[in-house]
């Protein structure tokens, strides 16, 4: 297993949204996305604080045991 930092899984597209590939339950937590925006000459930086939770997979289902065998009659 080699660790991927969450900077090689981020990717931005053209329409500003932020896709996060191959999640892992240590990326939950609190993200911040700020950028800076020209406003009457001067630049503002905006910024929104995003919650991030990541459930894991659920587990296979265990092994199927027969507790009664019968027929439809």
């Amino acid at each position: 297993y080699t660790p991927v930092s969450l900077a090689d899984r981020v990717a931005v597209t053209s329409g500003r949204q932020i896709f996060v590939t191959n999640l892992e339950l240590p990326d939950s937590g609190k993200y911040v996305c700020q950028i800076s925006v020209l406003k009457n000459g001067n630049w503002e930086l905006k910024k929104t604080i995003y919650t991030l939770l990541v459930n894991d997979v659920p587990s296979a289902p265990g092994k199927p045991e027969v507790t009664s065998v019968g027929s439809r009659q």
